[in-house]
């Protein structure tokens, strides 16, 4: 609170903690993650309900009436998606709480999280020193990341010597919310991000042999072309032509077998992955797929005709 009342690089500052907690009532008992929130959350996050609404700040205070957000998923499996579950109160943690929202689908921030429920501390019944939630908020336009950590940092130091029992030496830090998410998986991807490129580059070699061995039988129908008058440089512009017709066919193939096996692939992952992780193939994979394609297209057909060129010359010398 004392953040958010101060900090002016930040906005929509929201904090959250969770846990487990047993959901009853509409069928068999079930144990899901629940996480309480404070209403900055879905605003630092810009999501919307798709049914409903998100807390009210009277709701997140003290005091506040009971409610609850379902995760779309949750409401699909255990409410048919009934429209009319907004309004209706079900049992959470033995606690009777009131629908009030419907999230997107595939919205389960933080974690895998199912439902959520408004944060109801008391800053006069909380002390400083209890340090169980997590926070979240989003810069102000033309705002970064180190001028962010460099204001939260001032403020840190104008609390702790406003309340020098809660000075733990800790410091304040901001952080892209992208690389916070994915910081225990980013040594893994770039793992595999260099087994693809080796991969690739091994392919590519394949190919390339395969071409050459091909190309050299064609020496004698080259050296005839030239000899009927094709110059070298047309002869250079029907082998680049050529290749470029081969790699963006294998382009094509290859973006098609990865929407089809990317499915495939994923059932035989061993763990469970949180849910904002997303293998699909998206703008910037069928661009790298395009530009990999055509540049290799075009690198082999220039080198195949260079080769081309010196065996005709030896041909006619």
């Amino acid at each position: 609170m004392d953040f958010a009342a101060r900090a002016r690089l930040i906005e929509n500052l929201g904090v959250y903690g969770g846990g487990a907690a047993v959901l009853r009532g509409e069928g068999e008992a079930e144990t899901v993650l629940a996480w309480t929130v404070s209403e900055g959350v879905f605003r630092a996050l810009g999501v919307t309900p798709i049914l409903g609404r998100i807390f009210t700040r009277d709701e997140a205070s003290p005091g506040g009436r009971p409610t609850v957000i379902l995760s779309e998923e949750l409401w699909a499996r255990r409410y048919a998606r009934d429209p009319k579950t907004i309004g209706k109160s079900i049992m959470v943690a033995e606690s009777p709480r009131v629908v009030v929202g419907i999230m997107p689908e595939g919205f389960h921030f933080p974690e895998r999280s199912e439902i959520w429920l408004p944060l109801q501390a008391d800053p006069a019944k909380t002390p400083r020193t209890d340090y169980f939630l997590h926070a979240i908020a989003r810069l102000k336009p033309g705002a970064t990341t180190g001028q962010a950590t460099a204001e939260m940092a001032a403020i840190l130091e104008e609390i702790h010597r406003e309340h020098p029992e809660a000075n733990n030496n800790w410091r304040a830090r901001v952080t892209p919310l992208r690389i916070s998410e994915a910081a225990g998986y980013s040594k893994h991807v770039m793992v595999l991000l260099a087994a693809v490129a080796l991969l690739v580059l091994i392919a590519c070699a394949n190919v390339s042999n395969l071409l050459l061995v091909k190309a050299s039988g064609r020496s004698l129908e080259m050296a005839v072309r030239m000899a009927m008058g094709a110059s070298r440089r047309r002869v250079v512009r029907q082998l680049i032509s050529e290749r470029l017709l081969l790699g963006l066919a294998g382009g094509a193939l290859g973006t098609g077998l990865a929407y089809l096996g990317i499915p495939t692939l994923m059932k035989l992952i061993p763990i469970e992955l949180p849910r904002w992780i997303s293998f699909t193939p998206d703008s910037r994979v069928l661009l790298f797929s395009l530009s990999i394609s055509l540049a290799t297209a075009l690198g082999l057909g220039r080198a195949l005709a260079s080769v081309k060129s010196t065996e005709q010359t030896a041909e006619f010398e």
